[in-house]
């Protein structure tokens, strides 16, 4: 079986939650004997070390680099009159248009798997023109996920960027959905809320957890027993509103408490 891969993001390094998510579907895909195109999005070129890593799973990789030069930002402003913004970030179009079109038709997947709803115009684009298959991964119900990322924002700056990020964001979403054969869900509760909307064509699909082999070993046991840095430890970034609540929520409602009954306690 081969699969085009459109991840929002380059997915390794897996070092934040959406990252680690993709990169280990990449690795069971590939575990399993599936074929694999990766088509994604980079601010900067990938170390010569992460491509070879990325190169033991995949078979073909696309790389679009952000642009920031004063034709792409007017070219996005007029986006933004029917695309939500980290849509906007994400269209392809000309020469790099014809070179994934003429690079996914050669590869000939069964399906594309977009990874991500931000990079589902070339997703959809890609399915159309090529008549395959596309299944999406959902990571959120994003059109509400932004809708509170909004709400919570309070300077002026980041409260633009937000509506610009809502804005659109709802129908481009459903109108993914209902055109993907197939839509994975990673939450049982936004599923059920899809299904309330009328969506059939949805199914769960939780993360992936990676065990390191012999991990159930007395030896491997002991030794992580004894090596113990951290009691508790945070894995998302601060650079979202909803992480940075749910950390102070921790410290202010649960920390002092955690801390009276296991001391000393180390974050």
């Amino acid at each position: 079986m081969k699969i085009t891969l459109i991840c929002h993001d380059i997915p390794y390094p897996a070092n934040r939650g959406a990252r680690v998510e993709m990169w280990r579907r990449i690795k069971a895909f590939s575990n399993i004997g599936v074929e694999l195109q990766l088509i994604s999005w980079i601010n900067e070129p990938p170390r010569p070390e992460e491509i070879a890593e990325i190169k033991k799973y995949i078979k073909e990789i696309y790389l679009i680099p952000f642009k920031s030069t004063l034709g792409s930002l007017a070219r996005r402003t007029i986006d933004l009159l029917h695309y939500p913004l980290e849509v906007t970030s994400r269209i392809v179009r000309g020469k790099e248009l014809t070179t994934l079109l003429s690079g996914v038709r050669a590869f000939h997947p069964d399906v594309i798997w977009l990874d991500g709803i931000h990079g589902g115009e070339i997703a959809a684009r890609l399915s159309k023109n090529l008549n395959i298959p596309l299944i999406t991964r959902s990571h959120n119900i994003e059109y509400l996920y932004y809708r509170r990322l909004l709400a919570s924002t309070t300077d002026f700056a980041s409260k633009l960027k937000r509506y610009l990020s809502v804005s659109h964001l709802e129908s481009f979403e459903k109108d993914l959905l209902k055109n993907s054969v197939l839509f994975y869900d990673i939450s049982v509760d936004d599923l059920k809320l899809w299904q309330s909307q009328g969506f059939q064509n949805g199914h769960y699909l939780p993360p992936i957890v990676e065990f390191p082999k012999d991990n159930d070993s007395k030896e491997v046991s002991d030794e992580l027993s004894a090596n113990i840095v951290y009691d508790v430890v945070f894995l998302g970034n601060l650079k979202v509103d909803n992480n940075v609540a749910g950390i102070i929520w921790f410290i202010t409602q649960v920390f002092l408490l955690y801390a009276l009954h296991y001391p000393p306690l180390k974050c």
